[in-house]
């Protein structure tokens, strides 16, 4: 890619692991994929959409940001 203004793009892998899915959600989690943060991936079938929400780890001593977001693209 080339561009002359404005911030490179960057590129990450999450390994996830699916904790739970049915006829209408599917949950999976990428434990500790970002220092000691969890990623949790929310996929609402129903609803067609995707969450994105992160938090700290269970472990203790684990501190961090709790956030999340609401992730946009084509239709499921």
């Amino acid at each position: 890619m080339h561009h002359s203004e404005g911030e490179d793009l960057e590129a990450q892998v999450f390994d996830y692991v699916v904790q739970n899915w049915t006829e209408t959600e599917m949950l999976a989690v990428a434990g500790q994929a970002m220092g000691c943060l969890d990623r949790r991936l929310i996929v609402d079938l129903v609803a067609q959409q995707a969450r994105l929400e992160w938090s700290p780890s269970a472990e203790a001593g684990c501190e961090g940001d709790i956030g999340a977001a609401v992730l946009g693209g084509d239709p499921l």
